[in-house]
């Protein structure tokens, strides 16, 4: 099943690149953004994929990191154009290389909510704007699932206590993504429906980085 899932992911990024061939014989910044943002979600599904099966090591999702500097250099930041900034401190913090110069320019709570994520992982003050972007998406009954989520990754990150018990919290939500329609609806790196199995739940990896905790496969209890 493993080797099966890379592949359709090999597959992806194929087309992806020919996608980017044709953006830029036509100069359509909507398709290169299309395609970033494909291309982005398929480095870090490959990744996580990885993470599960063999666990986590620097390099696990260096691939992401390489793929975004690459390609957003030939796009500027708009309004109308949408790339998947918003996650990718994220993941250059999971990586342990340089925080990235973000634009957030983000409409929705939970993809600001990634935005500040990324900044609190690099050091800086973001609990005023955190509190704002989490009451939004409580008043949203579909995202409650996301609401929980998004109110755990901040206890984590500010409590002084043992955080074993919230990490086992954020384990059994990241569970709850099997079968929640927020979630079965997302990208296929967000763990919702059948996807749960085979990935991690790498905002949880990166929080837990920050807080100098275990980060090999142990981190992860099976489910």
């Amino acid at each position: 099943m493993f080797d099966k899932k890379l592949s359709l992911v090999d597959k992806k990024l194929s087309r992806v690149e020919k996608g980017f061939e044709a953006a830029r014989a036509s100069s359509n910044e909507q398709l290169l953004a299309l395609n970033i943002r494909q291309g982005f979600s398929g480095y870090l599904l490959r990744a996580l994929y990885n993470c599960k099966e063999h666990g986590f090591s620097d390099d696990t999702f260096k691939d992401v990191s390489e793929f975004y500097i690459q390609h957003v250099k030939s796009i500027e930041p708009s309004e109308n154009i949408d790339i998947p900034s918003d996650r990718v401190n994220i993941i250059q913090f999971i990586s342990r290389s340089d925080k990235l110069e973000v634009h957030n320019n983000f409409q929705v709570p939970d993809r600001i909510l990634d935005y500040l994520l990324g900044e609190a992982l690099f050091g800086i003050d973001v609990g005023e704007s955190w509190a704002i972007e989490l009451e939004k998406l409580a008043a949203n009954k579909d995202q409650a699932l996301c609401y929980e989520t998004y109110n755990n990754y901040w206890k984590l990150l500010n409590s002084q206590s043992d955080h074993a018990e919230n990490i086992e919290k954020a384990n059994a939500l990241f569970d709850k993504r099997k079968t929640d329609s927020y979630f079965q609806g997302a990208d296929q790196t967000e763990g919702g429906g059948e996807d749960n199995s085979f990935v991690v739940d790498y905002r949880l990896l990166a929080i837990q980085q920050k807080l100098g905790q275990k980060t090999e496969t142990g981190t992860f209890r099976e489910r």
